[in-house]
């Protein structure tokens, strides 16, 4: 049907559904300004920022989902028209017993997120880094020069969207100094 004048000679019409994606983050700067950059009229994008990592950024979104009523009713999946991500660092570690007790906190976060029907997205050590590579390639540097180059990148960016410009890129840094 071309010409909006025109009778409808069906009853058919195509549905209004917008997906939801609820993004559990762990931090409050980069994750959140860099997933919004894929809303559009179709996808609604709702981050949630400073959620920790692994098994705590899945705790947490696990009683999100339950104070909302986002799990089925066998709580093993997420209502249709919406995804649940968890999303956090596999930052590197220092010694072999932080390298092993490390490991098993990640399968086990993703084990229990599978379980519910949670959807996990990780990074090896910092997402930054890999927003960086996004722009141009990124040889094995101290996080510090990440953040900088960063910074330098997005104020050059021609249109920011406004998440962008809230969050002033120089607050990156001070966010993420905890790193």
């Amino acid at each position: 049907m071309s010409e909006p004048w025109n009778l409808r000679t069906d009853d058919e019409r195509e549905a209004n559904i917008k997906t939801n994606f609820i993004i559990f983050c762990e931090d409050e700067v980069s994750e959140p300004v860099y997933f919004k950059y894929f809303e559009t009229d179709k996808i609604k994008i709702n981050c949630i920022p400073k959620q920790n990592s692994m098994m705590g950024n899945v705790k947490r979104a696990i009683l999100h989902c339950q104070k909302n009523k986002l799990l089925s009713e066998k709580e093993d999946s997420i209502i249709e028209g919406t995804q649940v991500w968890c999303v956090f660092d596999r930052d590197k570690e220092e010694t072999m017993e932080k390298i092993e007790l490390e490991n098993i906190e990640f399968d086990e976060s993703i084990d229990v997120a599978k379980r519910k029907g949670l959807k996990v997205a990780w990074s090896n050590d910092a997402f930054e880094t890999w927003i960086l590579i996004h722009f141009e390639e990124v040889n094995q540097s101290e996080r510090k020069d990440v953040y900088d180059r960063l910074t330098e990148i997005f104020k050059a960016l021609p249109e920011p969207n406004e998440d962008l410009l809230k969050a002033q890129i120089p607050y990156i840094k001070m966010c993420l100094s905890h790193y």
